[in-house]
């Protein structure tokens, strides 16, 4: 009776946040300012990236809470790459690494984390084309992201002390579930224990 209760409570969430997607949607349709519209887009692949980790969860006889990091993810980045397309940029994913299980309260964070770089690597790659490649393993019981775009990276100081909303919810995202983040050159490496 728990697990289908469970079930359902994951259902209505993530039809909950459909609808508020919808909602930012329409509204951007009828916002003439170019930095309104990115942000309603913004929220919008925010809250995908939330509905999709509650969706693998009642979608799935899952008993256990595991999220199938490397379904949500794949799931996520073919919306993601939907919505940029519609802004005329190409987004070119590639996503390595065997089926790994998470807790859900791992998924949600994580997720967020990942659409927002990704969303930077939009903002921040200049030319027309996006290439993103996330990897993810498990090593020493920690799970292990690795993150890097076709653009020029982060330093250690504009990760750190950037006050843009997106970095600042990565920093808060990671801090969250008990997260480190390493840069190397054009990659950002994040362990989280297990």
């Amino acid at each position: 009776y728990n697990q289908m209760l469970l079930k359902e409570v994951n259902h209505r969430v993530k039809n909950n946040l459909a609808f508020l997607k919808s909602m930012f949607y329409l509204k951007e349709k009828y916002v003439d300012e170019p930095e309104t519209k990115e942000i309603l887009v913004e929220f919008q692949n925010r809250l995908q990236a939330m509905a999709s980790v509650h969706e693998q969860l009642y979608r799935v006889d899952n008993e256990n809470g595991m999220v199938n990091l490397r379904t949500v993810l794949l799931s996520n980045m073919r919306e993601f790459e939907s919505v940029v397309q519609q802004k005329g940029r190409q987004v070119i994913f590639q996503v390595k690494g065997e089926t790994e299980f998470v807790k859900m309260e791992h998924g949600v964070p994580i997720m967020l984390i990942i659409n927002e770089l990704c969303t930077n690597s939009v903002k921040y790659v200049q030319t027309g084309e996006v290439h993103i490649t996330v990897e993810f393993s498990v090593k020493e019981g920690q799970l292990v992201i690795e993150y890097s775009d076709s653009g020029p990276g982060l330093s250690i100081d504009q990760y750190e002390n950037s006050n843009g909303f997106g970095l600042r919810m990565v920093r808060l995202m990671l801090k969250q579930i008990g997260g480190t983040a390493i840069l190397k050159g054009d990659r950002i490496i994040f362990h989280v224990q297990l």
